[in-house]
């Protein structure tokens, strides 16, 4: 029983060191300088569901602003509205086509 519970212990503490660096990679690459990566990397930061309000809003920022930079308004304004909502800006207006 001690032996399960040990290799069960080092497991998890194995697993948990592999998963911190990714998600904080994830964030990074988010929430840093404007890359191919930054669509991708926001939209698993926003769907994780566990960043602060701050890095939330800041990754809807991000992904709408490379999405505008694409041509992809309707997607860009929607992100950059959420983003202003997370940030506090609840009463925003946003224009919708």
């Amino acid at each position: 029983m001690d032996t399960t519970r040990s290799i069960l212990r080092t497991a998890l503490f194995a697993l948990v060191i592999c998963i911190a660096p990714a998600r904080a990679d994830v964030l990074s690459d988010c929430t840093g300088e404007m890359t191919a990566k930054t669509v991708d990397s926001c939209t698993q930061v926003i769907e994780a569901g566990q960043a602060g309000k701050s890095d939330l809003a800041l990754a809807h920022f991000n992904r709408g602003t490379v999405l505008g930079m694409q041509g992809k308004l309707n997607r860009a304004i929607a992100d950059l509205c959420n983003g202003a909502a997370c940030d506090g800006f609840a009463n925003i207006t946003c224009w919708r086509s």
